[in-house]
């Protein structure tokens, strides 16, 4: 059975409005409870490294995709379940 994913897409930070950090937090422990992975761009950091880490601290899959020029600003998160760093998106 093919694993059903959701993209992931939202803020680098969770600025003035930390009920973001909050819901990420909740998302990521969310999606692997309903037996998906979450898709994103591979980051560590802001709210999608937030709901990656607590998809994976609730023992989900995890799925992501980063440029290569983007491994240092984004810090690339090498622990994903599939981790894939390409030259570009095409």
């Amino acid at each position: 059975m093919t694993k059903k994913s959701i993209c992931v897409y939202c803020g680098s930070r969770a600025g003035d409005r930390p009920s973001l950090s909050h819901e990420s937090d909740a998302l990521g422990r969310g999606i692997p409870e309903v037996g998906w992975r979450p898709v994103y761009g591979a980051g560590d950091v802001g709210l999608m490294g937030l709901t990656a880490r607590s998809a994976h601290e609730a023992d989900g899959d995890t799925f992501g995709v980063l440029q290569t020029y983007l491994m240092d600003p984004e810090v690339g998160k090498r622990d994903l379940t599939r981790f894939i760093v390409t030259e570009t998106m095409h």
